[in-house]
């Protein structure tokens, strides 16, 4: 289940995508809890800047999927990654994770 996590070339399983997904939200919940604690302001402020350290890690996610699998030639996986990119904006990684995990699988 969560064996090569970070060998994007690997096409997955549904439940090593499942695997995937559950891996890189922690990682997301990481990465927002260090932004938001390096930036020592109020709640508000650290959870806005911690959701955008999600934004980031989708974006750099997926850049690495397409690329690493040859995928950047179909439009379609193209508007994965970026969908991956606004649901994060939305709803952290708990959604912006769910497009790179099917992307994996492909």
């Amino acid at each position: 289940m969560f064996k090569k996590l970070v060998d994007f070339d690997y096409k997955r399983t549904t439940k090593e995508a499942l695997g995937f997904y559950l891996a890189y939200l922690l990682l997301n919940f990481v990465v927002g809890a260090v932004i938001g604690t390096l930036a020592q302001q109020d709640f508000s402020t650290s959870w806005t800047l911690g959701s955008y350290g999600a934004v980031v890690t989708q974006f750099i996610l997926g850049i690495l999927i397409i690329r690493n699998r040859n995928l950047y030639k179909n439009f379609v996986y193209i508007i994965l990654v970026l969908l991956s990119v606004g649901l994060s904006y939305w709803g952290g990684g708990l959604l912006g994770l769910i497009p790179l995990a099917y992307l994996t699988t492909r």
